[in-house]
């Protein structure tokens, strides 16, 4: 591979992990206290890894092929989900709307 193949995938791994970064964020700043706590960490944990992971080439680590085949599919998991969190929260994420059973787990 040449050095501009290395370059253009870096940009576009870049571009792919702040996608996912700027996704979470906006799913974590409308999670309040009500939304499981898994749900909440999955986005605080996801976003910031996913641009840790986009940003590599910053600290040496140089993309291969894989790196944005993987993040595209986090941003096309997390775009199916888009219509869900249009107006906030869905219910299915929300403690409010479980079964009491399962709310003793929490």
């Amino acid at each position: 591979m040449t050095t501009e193949h290395i370059y253009m995938i870096a940009a576009i791994d870049a571009a792919l992990g702040v996608a996912v970064f700027f996704i979470c964020f906006c799913r974590a700043v409308v999670s309040d206290a009500m939304v499981l706590r898994r749900v909440r960490l999955k986005f605080v944990l996801l976003g910031p890894a996913s641009l840790a992971f986009g940003l590599s080439p910053l600290w040496g680590d140089w993309p291969g092929i894989i790196n944005p085949l993987l993040l595209l599919a986090i941003i096309i998991g997390l775009l199916s989900e888009t219509f869900q969190w249009h107006n906030g929260p869905p219910n299915s994420v929300k403690i409010d709307t479980m079964p009491n059973e399962l709310k003793e787990h929490l």
